[in-house]
């Protein structure tokens, strides 16, 4: 047992009221694009995640773009709309049991203004030559779409307007471009039905907030919700902020951007007279660099724990960016582990940041609060730790994490010892289960690498990794030093998630 001068110790009360939990981060989720949602294999990971980690709503880039055919020439020249591969991608998802959060982009080519293109395959990001047509084009789809699903199931879809349009990359005109797509757009799918729900700006960096939800009201554009997005290396951070390094390397710089928008859009939209305006995060991970080991490390499923018990009432969803490996923006991936953005491999093996939300859809309905009693100066040398409590009915969860900062890859770290003391407990009688990610347990990678990094897996290998990659839950002794009160230790290794599931009998 560790000494307590050693031990970091946090104290729940069980007993006490708890608040009503959200659960903004299984509202959504995001895959590459949408031909890909016509794939089997993806179609087995995003069911697998509606069961396993409860997500509702998946967004992705592409319903728009030249792949699905939306709106082509035929030999003739004649302009023809065909839904046929746009309704394909969509039942799909509906039968994965999700339901879109459609970005409507990007511009089909018989509609684009001009030659701009991104991606592999090659989405156009120019704005519409002709809104006239254009609109006739955005209201067919939607009347498609009411037609075809009902306008009370319709009514339960998000429609957000574009992607990132503060990035050239992703959109060639300006910012005032930009606002009447989203003007012209929201009133041609109103006219559809008022009761539809439109967003933007889809911006990056949570960019343009506080400006376009007052240009929306002084324009009197329809607006149900504010939707950007975050990643938190984005180097364009070190240009407005100049503790952007400092504070990113600390491993809290998320989370100041989270803070600040949840301000701006509250205050813009009071200003502009609109009621409070939902706020979705329609994508986020802890890098845009496709490549980077940290999404198939450990210490992701650190992270996304951390960050949603830090911001997780400040936002009504937080998408991550993306379920599977499985995507098209770049050439496809060769090898199982990649670096990629996804929650699982190309080869269906659950990353730790899988797991990370399989833990957080295990947790209760009600928080609880933690108090932590010590140890909080030796988070900056030695990884930073956070204890999230929870309660379903007379069970306890209790999700601990220790993140390796950006400012700590690389070093060598120990292990953390916790203590977590509750009081206030009801039952003679508790069992405890611990279940964990961290480098010996739940990594998919570890075991690809142990396996000598095949390329492309074999069926009996994939089994195999995807066997080694799972959860496992094992018994945990809890200290009972009084009648309602216990106490609980842990070892935490640097990058590594916990979650203890403590249960009356």
């Amino acid at each position: 047992m560790a000494s307590p001068a050693s031990e970091t110790m946090f104290a729940v009360d069980a007993a006490a009221p708890g608040r009503r939990m959200a659960r903004s981060w299984e509202v959504a989720v995001g895959a590459g694009d949408a031909w890909s949602l016509l794939r089997a294999d993806l179609q087995q990971q995003l069911a697998r995640a509606v069961r396993e980690c409860g997500f509702q709503y998946l967004r992705c880039h592409g319903i728009l773009c030249e792949q699905l055919q939306s709106a082509i020439r035929n030999r003739q020249s004649e302009l023809v709309h065909n839904w046929r591969l746009v309704d394909a991608a969509y039942d799909a998802l509906l039968d994965c049991g999700l339901r879109p959060f459609v970005e409507l982009g990007f511009m089909p080519p018989v509609y684009a203004s001009g030659e701009q293109r991104i991606f592999y395959y090659r989405a156009n990001v120019t704005p519409p030559a002709d809104y006239a047509a254009w609109n006739s084009f955005i209201g067919a789809l939607v009347s498609h779409w009411r037609q075809r699903y009902g306008a009370e199931e319709l009514r339960r879809w998000y429609f957000e307007v574009w992607n990132e349009p503060n990035l050239p990359a992703f959109w060639s005109g300006t910012q005032e471009d930009y606002y009447r797509l989203y003007i012209e757009t929201a009133r041609t799918v109103k006219a559809v039905d008022p009761e539809l729900r439109l967003g933007g700006p889809a911006t990056t960096m949570a960019g343009w907030l506080r400006e376009f939800v007052r240009w929306c009201g002084a324009n009197g554009a329809p607006l149900d919700f504010v939707a950007t997005h975050v990643y938190p290396d984005d180097d364009q951070f070190e240009k407005t902020d100049p503790n952007y390094r400092e504070e990113f390397n600390r491993g809290g710089y998320l989370e100041k951007v989270v803070r600040r928008a949840y301000d701006e859009v509250a205050d813009a939209a009071r200003d502009a007279g609109f009621p409070p305006l939902p706020t979705h995060w329609t994508e986020w991970n802890s890098s845009w660099r496709w490549g980077r080991p940290i999404h198939d490390a450990t210490n992701q499923a650190a992270y996304i724990c951390r960050v949603m018990h830090a911001i997780h009432e400040q936002v009504d969803s937080f998408a991550y960016w993306t379920i599977s490996d499985i995507f098209n923006e770049f050439p496809f991936p060769r090898s199982e582990f990649v670096g990629g953005f996804g929650l699982i491999t190309i080869g269906g093996v659950p990353k730790p940041g899988y797991h990370a939300y399989q833990l957080l859809h295990r947790l209760g309905d009600h928080e609880l609060p933690a108090e932590r009693r010590n140890g909080a100066e030796r988070d900056a040398s030695q990884g930073s730790l956070d204890c999230w409590a929870a309660r379903e009915g007379e069970s306890l969860q209790l999700l601990l994490t220790n993140y390796t900062p950006p400012g700590l890859e690389g070093a060598t770290l120990p292990d953390r010892q916790v203590r977590v003391e509750l009081r206030g407990l009801r039952s003679a009688s508790w069992t405890v289960t611990e279940t964990r990610v961290d480098p010996e347990h739940a990594n998919g990678r570890a075991a690809w690498e142990a396996m000598g990094a095949p390329e492309a897996p074999t069926p009996d290998e994939l089994q195999r990794l995807r066997d080694a990659a799972e959860l496992r839950t094992q018994p945990l002794r809890l200290h009972r030093p009084g009648h309602d009160t216990a106490a609980v230790e842990v070892a935490l290794p640097p990058s590594s998630a916990v979650l203890l599931e403590i249960q009356p009998g």
